[in-house]
């Protein structure tokens, strides 16, 4: 909802509603940029038919860790998963979330 200031500026027709798109997130450029590897590492998980905890997902976890500089990561196969992954979890006992 918005605040009563601008609906009554928009009645009184001193705003004007823009038009602009945004692109956030180009994912088609994005894929165009890497499809020769994405598509070979969907190709390899297709032809050996092992779409459950492969060495694709332990070589994601390890690549993941590395980037973020964390000792272990963890994927899930959805945002709920992850989500109720992360409300289950048990914090480290050196976490300040634990203090």
């Amino acid at each position: 909802m918005q605040p009563s200031s601008l609906r009554g500026a928009q009645r009184r027709g001193k705003l004007r509603p823009i038009n602009m798109k945004i692109d956030f997130a180009n994912l088609q450029h994005q894929y165009q940029l890497y499809k020769n590897d994405i598509d070979a590492k969907i190709q390899a998980v297709l032809d050996k038919s092992n779409y459950i905890m492969g060495e694709e997902i332990t070589e994601l976890e390890q690549q993941l860790s590395e980037f973020t500089g964390v000792k272990h990561a963890i994927t899930c196969s959805n945002g709920t998963g992850a989500l109720h992954k992360a409300a289950t979890s048990t914090p480290p006992a050196s976490s300040p979330l634990n203090h």
